[in-house]
């Protein structure tokens, strides 16, 4: 079942049917259609139907979540809040329009600050992309708003009315939403004992975080011992390990070796 959220001004909530004549009106709206990526042409009240009819399979299916934004106080269709998902990388995608008649009132970001939460929290992501036309910078600064950093230009990536379109890529790793507002509390870092399948895994980790200690002598401890190394796992993801110990065999330094972005993490949790 499709999620209603919930912001300060907005409800996000399921299309219904009753919503496609008022999206088949913002899609064919030129401000709107000339700034967004996918926009199909010619937008029908078919096309609206259509689209609004996919959404709770796509859901189930791939866990792509599309909500409309409903101002509580009018009513009225301010727009609409999207998130694909990548599960095999663990990465989503916003997408949003708002309506001309309510742009610069900051739903954009109130709705995209409510899906990147929904994103992190609920769907687990370890990274939220978003992508925009280079002559549509207003919604980078949706973006930024949200925390997300801008990653790079892809030039003349999306091809649309004969012009190809340079697009300008924004993204916010699971680390650095923790470190705002208050959702540290959402972090879960738990500690469990390393197997020869965490090898590979621990190889690159390995080469981000740890100058002292050489990875011949970290790989032949988890090949040669049973208890292996500590690892430190969040969400899924391992983001460092923790020698106890000091080993003249393995001639390791103790110590915990954690990602960058994770170190400020723990320090708050620890105060």
């Amino acid at each position: 079942m499709i999620p209603n959220l919930l912001t300060e001004r907005l409800i996000l909530r399921p299309f219904a049917l009753s919503d496609a004549k008022e999206v088949y009106e913002a899609m064919n709206d030129p401000e709107i259609y000339l700034t967004t990526l996918n926009i199909p042409k010619p937008y029908t009240l078919d096309t609206a139907q259509n689209w609004i009819r996919s959404h709770q399979g796509y859901f189930i299916e791939k866990g792509m979540l599309t909500l409309a934004a409903v101002c509580k106080k009018s009513k009225e269709l301010v727009g609409a809040f999207s998130i694909s998902v990548d599960k095999k990388n663990n990465m989503g995608e916003i997408g949003y329009w708002i309506r001309k008649k309510s742009w610069n009132k900051g739903y954009g970001t109130e709705g995209a600050l409510e899906i990147i939460h929904y994103g992190f929290k609920e769907a687990k992501l370890n990274k939220i992309i978003g992508r925009h036309f280079n002559n549509n910078p207003q919604s980078g600064q949706i973006m930024v708003k949200c925390g997300m950093k801008k990653e790079g230009l892809h030039k003349e990536a999306l091809y649309k009315e004969g012009y190809y379109h340079d697009v300008v890529y924004y993204s916010i790793l699971r680390s650095d939403w923790l470190m705002r507002d208050d959702n540290i509390k959402e972090v879960n870092i738990f500690i469990r004992k390393s197997t020869t399948n965490d090898l590979y895994s621990l190889y690159f980790l390995h080469l981000n975080i740890d100058t002292l200690n050489k990875w011949e002598d970290i790989s032949n401890l988890l090949e040669g011992k049973e208890d292996g190394l500590d690892l430190l796992i969040e969400n899924n993801k391992v983001i460092g390990y923790k020698i106890v110990e000091e080993s003249d065999e393995y001639k390791l330094k103790s110590g915990v070796y954690i990602l960058r972005d994770y170190k400020g993490i723990l320090n708050l949790i620890n105060g």
